[in-house]
């Protein structure tokens, strides 16, 4: 289970650092299928992203995973996937499993 504390250190720290300390723990960012949020304007929706761990577990607040998904750059789908790739492909993968 991925600890806020150290996801707000590592983004102090650097991208890279955050990256491993989301591969340790296989905490992954995924579209959140259960959330669509509407647009305050013309009723479209936005897409909501969450950080998903194995079993579908997701343990940070709406603020961390916010900050988590700018720090990464993810802004939109398109974006989601380099990141994933990036964090299933480094080799701390898995280490706090």
């Amino acid at each position: 289970m991925v600890v806020q504390n150290e996801l707000r250190t590592a983004m102090e720290a650097s991208r890279e650092d955050l990256i491993e300390v989301l591969a340790q723990y296989q905490a992954v960012p995924v579209v959140d299928d259960g959330q669509e949020v509407s647009s305050l304007l013309g009723g479209r929706t936005n897409t909501e992203f969450k950080l998903e761990e194995p079993g579908g577990v997701e343990t940070t607040d709406r603020q961390t995973r916010q900050e988590v998904l700018e720090h990464l750059g993810v802004e939109d789908e398109q974006d989601l996937e380099p990141v994933q790739e990036e964090i299933k492909n480094h080799q701390a993968w898995g280490e706090k499993v």
